[in-house]
């Protein structure tokens, strides 16, 4: 949060909201959502548990929609529109669901084309960093999608020194940062960008 406030930036943040609710160890606290909504960050759903939604009936993916955007706009008192999918999996009934709760747009985790105007709103591409990912490549990716006038989606599971293979060191996201202060190009939140598709 200091990196893109000291930049000036913007992010979308996706949240499961079981481990909130439940205080788990590790991971936000309620103080610490509302503070991110309250310095204009956009809040986002990922479901109650973090469930393959493709793998679950169409009540039980209803419970993990509805539950987790229900919590979230009471907790900060914003409309949640955007959604990430579990492990990228989505299908069909999956997205008609979530237009049906009120979600304007979602996003997976497929890269190979990134996002122009046409895009499938609730199927938006991304690319989620890993950590044998290069500053090199990430620069590489940004640069390809402003050459080609793409939308790109940057996504940053954790920020931290150690971890998982999607964990990103905070220096490696101040150096992206820079990277993308650099070049010039508009950074909006996926809420603001899917304004901006037709």
């Amino acid at each position: 949060l200091p990196i893109l406030h000291a930049a000036n930036l913007k992010g979308t943040f996706y949240l499961t909201t079981q481990p909130i609710q439940d205080a788990w160890s590790g991971f936000m606290t309620v103080n610490q959502v509302k503070d991110i909504a309250n310095k204009g960050h956009e809040i986002a759903g990922h479901t109650v548990t973090h469930a393959d939604l493709t793998t679950l009936s169409q009540s039980r993916i209803n419970t993990e929609i509805k539950n987790s955007k229900t919590y979230l706009q009471g907790l900060v008192g914003q409309t949640v529109v955007s959604f990430a999918y579990p492990y990228g999996a989505l299908n069909a009934t999956v997205k008609n669901l979530l237009t049906q709760a009120g979600y304007t747009n979602a996003r997976g985790v497929e890269y190979d084309n990134l996002n122009l105007k046409t895009t499938d709103k609730m199927a938006l591409n991304s690319m989620c960093i890993e950590t044998s990912n290069s500053l090199a490549e990430i620069k590489a990716e940004i640069d390809k999608a402003k050459a080609n006038k793409q939308w790109f989606i940057l996504c940053v599971h954790e920020v931290k020194t150690g971890g998982d293979q999607y964990t990103m060191t905070p220096q490696k996201l101040q150096d992206v940062i820079n990277y993308i202060k650099q070049t010039g190009i508009k950074v909006v939140t996926v809420k603001e960008g899917r304004a901006l598709m037709p």
